[in-house]
């Protein structure tokens, strides 16, 4: 990952470390669960869920009831502290801080659902690519994932600013040959009403600027391996000689009188560690 791809993730998250907006969506969450999300994702296995950006929780706690746990991963730690506060004794969930655009914290194959909605169509489209390789490494084969992402094409040299609705340049054509290389599988997608994002009665007249799409990671797909960092020969070679050298030094202090004259001390000291 690099530097620019991560501030490409602050400059869109700094900008939603407060907000009367949280509050003010709270009120679309029931009729966007009913009629857009839930339909789709009724299916997954919720054992063990990873959400994206949950910002101040409104999908998070829809998701609890369901999940045997909840990891709950955000840029901003006011977020995280947030959601530590709203859901305190809440047993099955795990809310942390993240750079951006990487989900270290999480381990590989470990997760069976993954979801974000109403946070990706903010996101470089940098960001949403390295977010797609990090559901790859931490979603059990078999797995699937529900993600709400921007359709706004229209700007390709612009910033998410530029649009009243802050969506980023992202399509679902690109969205989908991510997901395709990454070896997932689409379920279905569709394209989003805006007005049923706000919580209002779909209207054809109104533009579909956002996407969703329900995919899987196959049940025959290899985890991902860890990384190690690799041992060349020259190394091991390297290492040997200074294993060596070691060696040789030990046995002549040994032979040394100093050696055999502090041999008593020696045995005190081993005596009051043991």
């Amino acid at each position: 990952m690099t530097s620019k791809t991560i501030q490409a993730a602050l400059n869109v998250g700094n900008d939603w470390v407060d907000g009367k907006y949280y509050d003010d969506a709270e009120s679309a969450m029931e009729q966007q669960w009913t009629r857009l999300i839930w339909p789709l994702i009724e299916g997954a296995d919720f054992s063990t869920v990873l959400e994206l950006a949950p910002g101040h929780g409104r999908n998070t706690a829809k998701l609890l009831p369901l999940a045997g746990r909840v990891y709950a991963v955000d840029i901003n730690q006011t977020n995280i502290d947030f959601l530590n506060k709203r859901f305190e004794g809440v047993k099955n969930l795990m809310a942390m801080a993240n750079g951006g655009a990487d989900l270290d914290k999480i381990d590989n194959a470990s997760i069976t659902f993954v979801y974000c909605f109403d946070a990706m169509v903010h996101f470089d489209s940098d960001v949403v690519r390295s977010y797609i390789k990090e559901f790859r490494r931490i979603m059990k084969p078999g797995a699937r994932a529900f993600i709400h992402y921007s359709a706004y094409d229209k700007n390709p040299t612009g910033t998410f600013r530029d649009h009243p609705g802050w969506r980023n340049f992202m399509n679902p054509a690109l969205f989908h040959h991510w997901l395709a290389k990454e070896g997932f599988t689409i379920l279905r997608s569709e394209l989003v009403n805006d007005n049923l994002l706000a919580g209002e009665n779909p209207s054809s007249a109104t533009e579909n600027t956002d996407a969703v799409t329900y995919f899987e990671l196959p049940s025959d797909a290899q985890p991902v391996a860890l990384d190690r960092p690799k041992v060349t020969e020259e190394a091991m070679h390297q290492m040997q000689e200074r294993i060596r050298f070691l060696e040789e030094r030990i046995a002549d202090m040994k032979s040394s009188a100093c050696w055999r004259l502090t041999a008593p001390l020696r045995l005190i000291f081993d005596a009051i560690r043991k």
